[in-house]
């Protein structure tokens, strides 16, 4: 891999820990908030996803070191301040599919368009 490449990817992936960071911040701000409500089972399931949300940053720190870069620990946005369990799981919505989006949205291929695949879910076997 290129420099200019290593660069452009390490960039990426500190783009991704910063989302990962703000994550794991949001969640466990509502695990606070939710087991201080006593929506114990909810402020759990937060708790757990903040945790899981932490695997990923390590793995993204790690292929960043991997490429010999550095890994930066800053969240990419403040945590919003909300109380209403409600609120907090629309907001926990609002992040995962924004997450989903950067995730399955194809990229336009580089080269001649490849052959379709058949999915495991498709219909005819």
């Amino acid at each position: 891999m290129s420099v200019v490449n290593s660069e452009k990817s390490i960039e990426l992936l500190n783009k991704s820990v910063a989302d990962e960071l703000a994550a794991v911040q949001q969640y466990m701000y509502f695990h606070f908030h939710l087991d201080d409500l006593g929506f114990t089972p909810l402020a759990k399931l937060f708790k757990r996803t903040a945790i899981m949300e932490m695997g990923h940053v390590e793995a993204l720190a790690e292929r960043i070191l991997f490429l010999k870069g550095d890994v930066l620990m800053a969240a990419a946005e403040p945590v919003t301040t909300i109380t209403d369990p409600a609120k907090m799981l629309a907001k926990a919505i609002e992040m995962e599919q924004g997450v989903l989006m950067i995730t399955i949205v194809p990229r336009k291929p580089a080269g001649p368009t490849p052959m379709p695949y058949r999915s495991s879910f498709s219909s005819a076997s």
